[in-house]
């Protein structure tokens, strides 16, 4: 057996360790860009993310002011690229967070709701009830 990490794994193992330091809004934040599964603009995952009603850190400040620091520093860190994806692997990881965390059907409606061509979580529409 060998006992030597791939790139992968090792980019993977970082980048968890460096999410569970990240405040709860942030993490929601990678948890959101990784259902997306398709390019977006920091516009659409703001709009996004503020339908999904997840509270944020300063409620008397609007969304995109907010937001967009968050969004600046999950990109910053490498939680997602210039189009806020995920990287292949850690997309799973956040998936499941959100599952757990309970966020995942918020935000797969908001989605299905703002972005209804997503190829992702379309397909899900009928086998699903999100209300």
């Amino acid at each position: 057996m060998n006992d030597q990490q791939t790139p992968g794994s090792k980019k993977r193992e970082k980048l968890l360790s460096l999410y569970e330091a990240l405040p709860p809004q942030e993490q929601a934040l990678v948890q959101f860009c990784s259902l997306t599964m398709e390019p977006m603009s920091m516009t659409t995952v703001i709009r996004c993310f503020d339908v999904t009603g997840i509270s944020v850190a300063d409620t008397s400040k609007t969304s995109w002011q907010n937001l967009q620091p968050a969004l600046k520093r999950i990109v910053k860190l490498g939680f997602v690229d210039d189009r806020y994806q995920c990287p292949e692997g850690f997309r799973e990881i956040a998936t499941r967070r959100s599952v757990a965390q309970g966020h995942f059907e918020k935000m797969a409606r908001a989605i299905q709701r703002l972005m209804p061509g997503n190829r992702y979580l379309s397909r899900y529409s009928s086998e699903y009830d999100w209300k």
